[in-house]
């Protein structure tokens, strides 16, 4: 039998990386500056709704956006396809998203955001940004709800294991939006039950004790093998099957 094998919870057609149960997080927007707005190759991921949208919404916001955003938009539009056939929101300088906008003190926000909370729009956001650290992909046959961690959301994890804020927590908001209360509370159900019996319980159960070595497993997939998860007889939705790293859909 094949060793390759990953864990996810399976919540209605989405299959959610078990991420969200086990990383603690809440954004420091102080540390960080707002780095989730800036830093990146590319755009934040809009459907076409949110790409009409965000012509809607421009004379709004428009005095809020950087000079050369306003240029970078009268030239090429408020997106483009990515590599992938995707449509991002345009940026500029390479990084920075056309959407940005500075506070006094250098910390970058969302201009559409910042229009939101001040009562002048009845939107807050591409849902995609709202995610945010979690990344949402659809699939044919399912889809992929993963946490794309990086650096720049190092001190935001710092903040949310002192404040004991799981990463499915800080994101339930969003995560209603986007797939509705009944689905969220499912997954709440499962995250918790999976925190009080392998987190909390059974702190010295790791299910990555249950595998062979990685050097035993040679085609493995090290993204998702320290995530194996063994439900016994616990009714915990969890996914588990095999697969190599080309593969993975939680790279």
């Amino acid at each position: 039998m094949d060793n390759n094998i990953r864990g996810a919870f399976e919540i209605g057609d989405a299959l959610v990386s078990l991420d969200l149960a086990e990383r603690f997080f809440c954004c420091d927007i102080d540390a960080c500056l707002g780095a989730c707005c800036i830093e990146g190759d590319a755009g934040a991921p809009i459907t076409k709704e949110e790409f009409d949208k965000l012509k809607e919404v421009l004379p709004v916001i428009w005095d809020d956006l950087l000079p050369r955003a306003q240029e970078q938009i009268k030239e090429h539009g408020v997106g483009y396809l990515d590599p992938e056939g995707e449509i991002v929101t345009q940026i500029v300088d390479g990084k920075n998203c056309v959407f940005s906008t500075y506070l006094p003190g250098g910390v970058c926000i969302c201009a559409i955001d910042k229009a939101y909370r001040e009562g002048k729009l009845d939107w807050r956001k591409p849902i995609s940004c709202y995610l945010y650290p979690v990344r949402v992909k659809k699939h044919k046959a399912f889809t992929a709800v993963n946490y794309h961690r990086w650096k720049i959301c190092k001190s935001a994890e710092v903040i949310g294991r002192k404040n004991k804020v799981r990463l499915y927590q800080f994101l339930k908001e969003p995560l209603i939006e986007r797939f509705g209360k009944e689905w969220y509370d499912e997954l709440a159900a499962n995250c918790d039950l999976y925190v009080k019996t392998y987190l909390e319980d059974y702190p010295s159960i790791s299910p990555k004790m249950m595998l062979p070595s990685r050097r035993d497993m040679p085609s493995v997939c090290f993204q998702c093998v320290d995530r194996l998860v063994v439900s016994f007889s616990l009714n915990l939705k969890i996914q588990s099957f095999p697969h190599r790293f080309s593969d993975c859909i939680f790279r």
